[in-house]
């Protein structure tokens, strides 16, 4: 009876201790976080307030077009507006999720508390989301905020947006002309530009037209050269013609060198 009774204690001092160590790790378990647990280095994994939140998803949605869903209509709402209502989407409230409970006005906002669901009221970002995802690839790949390459992360951030759609309208639009040249785009260098490339085509031509104009006033001076050896006047007058086409090569190709050094990345 007294060993039974021995077993037992144990049996139960064990059931104890397991259902100590399990509510222990039970928020871990969970996938839950403290809410001051919001490093640098993991802010995905992180619960914030919603003011947190929204200063980062302002960031990401900064990256985003200015323009309007539909430019045409001036009702469409901000591609912006857009990004920043969807962000909502990306995120649990939920008491099972953060390990503690909002308080009732997080879920039921009254008028009169708004203002302070920002500070008091907590979310996490659903893990299951493609923001969830690109939040994780931005601190791999470009470091965390304290270290960040800010090149890497703005084109990870347009990468992202560019594979978010509302009505197959894509988030992010490359950047306007900035000239009133609709065929200049400042993301292209020079000589990929629409406009480069026709006065690139026009230059070939004149380069052509230029290199037979050359070459025929060469031959009709050679051959004055060769038939007026008799002549010293027209052995002159040929040799200043061909001294002149010479010249007017050699200008030719100062000028395409010029234009080549003085446009950044070449003209041609």
């Amino acid at each position: 009876m007294y060993r039974k009774m021995q077993v037992t204690k144990k049996t139960t001092s064990l059931l104890a201790g397991c259902l100590l160590v399990l509510f222990l790790l039970l928020p871990s378990i969970t996938g839950a976080n403290a809410v001051d647990d919001c490093s640098n280095d993991k802010p995905q994994d992180c619960s914030m307030n919603r003011r947190l939140y929204e200063t980062l998803v302002n960031s990401w949605c900064s990256q985003s077009s200015p323009g309007r869903l539909d430019p045409d209509d001036p009702e469409s709402p901000f591609i912006r507006d857009v990004c920043k209502i969807t962000a909502w989407t990306w995120t649990r409230s939920d008491s099972a999720s953060l390990g503690f409970p909002n308080p009732d006005y997080c879920t039921n906002t009254p008028p009169e508390r708004e203002a302070d669901t920002k500070d008091y009221c907590f979310i996490v970002i659903n893990k299951s989301s493609d923001f969830y995802t690109a939040l994780s690839d931005l601190l791999t790949e470009c470091g965390p905020a304290d270290d960040q390459d800010a090149e890497c992360a703005r084109e990870l951030k347009r990468d992202f947006l560019k594979t978010q759609k509302t009505d197959n309208i894509p988030w992010y639009r490359d950047s306007a002309p900035a000239s009133n040249d609709k065929n200049f785009n400042p993301d292209q260098s020079p000589e990929q530009t629409p406009l480069m490339r026709r006065i690139s085509t026009y230059f070939q031509w004149v380069s052509l037209g230029l290199g037979l104009i050359a070459v025929f006033f060469l031959t009709i001076a050679g051959i004055q050269y060769s038939a007026s050896q008799d002549n010293p006047q027209a052995v002159a007058a040929a040799k200043t013609r061909i001294v002149n086409v010479v010249i007017g090569i050699v200008i030719y190709f100062l000028m395409y060198a010029a234009i080549q050094w003085l446009i950044p990345g070449g003209a041609f």
